[in-house]
């Protein structure tokens, strides 16, 4: 075909690109001789096909480029949020830092309603499970007199943050920080009288083991708060399918009760609206309660 086209095609003048020894026409005739040879042209090649790029085999291309496309934004969007989902399930590295100031400004009307509830008394040892860079440690101390608050975290690189901007609580005795996870904790039991988290939970891999573990530092009748969001609020957010096990209130209730300890009830955590890639929507949280029998 490629062969045949060329034999057909190569003594043919292309009229929008006329040979120089036309230059000495007259205007007049040139004009009207390029109108037939453009209409020569057009009908002696119309029924060709340019077997380098056929109409079927260009729409083809076409289509599969676009595909291809699509299919390597698909993966990179992915591979974002993967990379998001680590990093606030372990911050670490330049975008460890950037992390844990993000999560400050989303986690702040958490803290703030999750103090409410717990209510710490005088004298109060507290416990909080994943703190990230330390921001709300001293709104929690506002909140009673003579508290002692422990911290335990996951991430090398936020206890070490943390522990920069609270080094005042920490050498006056009153804040100890400690790396590790929360299914195996260095501490005694019956420790605590009040244990908190924050946006915690969904990275539990066995979340059985973290919370017999909880039941075993807290002291008896020691309460166990968990902040989240909802199931229904998490699946909003694209970045919550990789590695996150998400709850709602009955989930929570059933997997406390079977780990020692007593499910005792919700608060409402309703807030503003939130955007994320050009999408906004309104996020729900939960404060679960639970108490060591």
């Amino acid at each position: 075909m490629s062969y045949e086209f060329r034999e057909r095609t190569k003594n043919l003048v292309d009229p929008l690109n006329l040979p120089n020894q036309r230059s000495n026409l007259s205007r007049r005739d040139a004009t009207a001789q390029r109108e037939v040879m453009s209409y020569e042209f057009r009908e002696r090649t119309k029924n060709l096909v340019d077997p380098l790029n056929p109409p079927n085999q260009r729409s083809n291309l076409s289509r599969n480029s676009a595909i291809t496309n699509n299919m390597f934004n698909r993966f990179f969007q992915q591979l974002k949020y993967r990379r998001m989902a680590r990093q606030l399930r372990k911050p670490s590295g330049s975008a460890g830092h950037q992390t844990g100031l993000m999560m400050n400004k989303a986690n702040e009307q958490l803290y703030r309603h999750t103090i409410n509830v717990m209510k710490p008394a005088t004298g109060d040892q507290l416990l909080e499970i994943g703190f990230g860079n330390g921001k709300f440690f001293g709104e929690v101390f506002q909140s009673a007199p003579d508290l002692h608050i422990t911290g335990i975290d996951y991430s090398a690189l936020m206890v070490n943050e943390a522990a920069k901007d609270n080094q005042l609580w920490i050498d006056e005795g009153k804040l100890r920080l400690v790396q590790g996870n929360s299914d195996q904790m260095p501490f005694d039991e019956n420790s605590f009288d009040k244990i908190f988290c924050i946006n915690v939970v969904y990275f539990w891999d066995d979340a059985a083991a973290h919370l017999q573990e909880i039941k075993r530092v807290l002291k008896p009748c020691g309460r166990f708060y968990a902040t989240i969001r909802t199931k229904k609020s998490m699946e909003l957010m694209p970045f919550t399918n990789y590695n996150f096990t998400k709850y709602d209130e009955s989930d929570w209730q059933t997997l406390v009760n079977k780990n020692g300890l007593q499910y005792l009830q919700a608060f409402t955590i309703d807030e503003p609206e939130t955007t994320f890639r050009g999408e906004t929507f309104r996020i729900q949280s939960i404060c679960l309660v639970a108490a060591k029998p």
